[in-house]
């Protein structure tokens, strides 16, 4: 069950969605929010994971907080923000805060009634799956799925094993696994913001890759430096900052902080599933993924450290309706140099390797249902044959539960 709060009213045609969505925006940028204006939806960023969104229906406007990923302190900051926002709107607003927190702003019977009961009810969701195939818990759906770990739940926070999940006191596995437990914007708060795009969204050596990654690596540093500022005896990630500040050629200002153990921190570090709709490709965590809004088709190629590197592979991937393309007359061309059937339990079909001289393709084509994925891998070098045939190999089809779980 979400914690949410909702805001919603009826725009006047004297207030309409451009001149409302203007008010929202000078309303954050006076407050130094990340605003983003997409047409009929409206994001504005708090801090990761922390995202308020105002949507629009006809005249019909709504905006939603959902808050029990984050945790309390993030509830308490929306409250108080989306009243100050009903205050200096000329649309009438009605809050829905299940909560009471609107009400009477009593923090500590919203942290321990509400968001401990519902961690509580997380703890015992996962000792009762806990033999689940790659558990994920406040995970997005149709985003990548980090390497499976041993007795361990996926988390945005991190792994969190079972075991903590049904030893550990609650107050001790809240600030392990929301971002902000406490109220106000602490050290603490600052560190777990840098935590969760280390494990989410950190790119480490390829940090320079891209703008994304760039900007990722700049805002996991400026919230260690933040939570630094604010508490020098908290111990940081230093490791991982001190690498981002090598590859993005920044200066380090943590010369006297304390370390915490980062050695192991990073989804990406290790090979993921990146999910196009229910298809699921195996590669290296840092690769470059491009996709398409609806999720149909996607290029994905090898992380590579700046601009100017080569790159050693590209893929594309295509979904189809099953029958609407069939490259049978590979067959009869004189570039092929391997055919292989491919058999899975979800899926069937074939994989043809090219050599055109100049480069190589490997080409395959999958089905499963009423679907089929179309792949083409491309490499200049022979060595990177094999890289291909392994993602080819080990693509395949499941459908997400509500739940988050997997299944073929």
């Amino acid at each position: 069950m979400a914690i949410e709060i909702i805001l919603e009213g009826t725009l006047k045609p004297s207030s309409n969605q451009e001149k409302f969505t203007a008010f929202l925006e000078h309303f954050c940028h006076h407050r130094h929010l990340k605003f983003e204006d997409y047409g009929t939806i409206c994001l504005i960023e708090i801090c990761p994971e922390g995202i308020i969104e105002c949507s629009y229906e006809n005249d019909f406007v709504s905006i939603l907080a959902q808050t029990n990923v984050v945790g309390p302190g993030f509830h308490a900051y929306a409250a108080d923000l989306l009243e100050a926002l009903m205050e200096e709107s000329d649309v009438e607003l009605e809050a829905s805060d299940p909560t009471g927190y609107m009400d009477d702003h009593d923090f500590e019977k919203l942290k321990y009634d509400y968001f401990y009961t519902w961690l509580s009810s997380v703890a015992a969701y996962v000792q009762d799956h806990e033999d689940l195939e790659h558990l994920c818990i406040a995970w997005p759906l149709h985003y990548y799925r980090p390497q499976e770990k041993q007795g361990a739940v996926i988390t945005p926070m991190g792994y969190i094993l079972v075991q903590d999940f049904a030893k550990m006191d609650i107050e001790e596995l809240a600030d392990r696994f929301f971002i902000w437990n406490e109220q106000g914007m602490h050290a603490g708060f600052y560190r777990s913001c840098a935590l969760n795009l280390i494990w989410k969204e950190c790119y480490f050596e390829y940090s320079a890759m891209n703008e994304y990654t760039y900007k990722t690596a700049s805002a996991i540093m400026d919230y260690l430096e933040i939570a630094y500022e604010k508490d020098p005896m908290l111990p940081l990630p230093l490791g991982v900052y001190r690498l981002l500040a090598k590859v993005i050629k920044r200066e380090d200002l943590l010369l006297g902080a304390y370390a915490l153990p980062d050695e192991e921190m990073g989804y990406r570090r290790h090979p993921l599933q990146y999910e196009l709709k229910d298809w699921r490709i195996p590669v290296d965590g840092c690769c470059e993924i491009y996709q398409d809004q609806e999720q149909k088709s996607a290029q994905i190629n090898n992380g590579y450290h700046h601009e100017e590197e080569v790159w050693h592979w590209m893929l594309q991937l295509d979904i189809q309706e099953k029958g609407t393309y069939d490259a049978v007359f590979f067959e009869e061309s004189p570039f092929i140099i391997q055919k292989k059937k491919l058999h899975a339990a979800s899926l069937e079909g074939y994989m043809i390797t090219l050599n055109y001289g100049e480069h190589y393709e490997i080409f395959a084509q999958l089905i499963a249902g009423t679907e089929q994925l179309l792949v083409r891998y491309r490499t200049m070098e022979e060595d990177y044959l094999e890289k291909g045939r392994e993602i080819i190999e080990g693509i395949c089809f499941m459908q997400t539960d509500d739940d988050g779980t997997m299944r073929h």
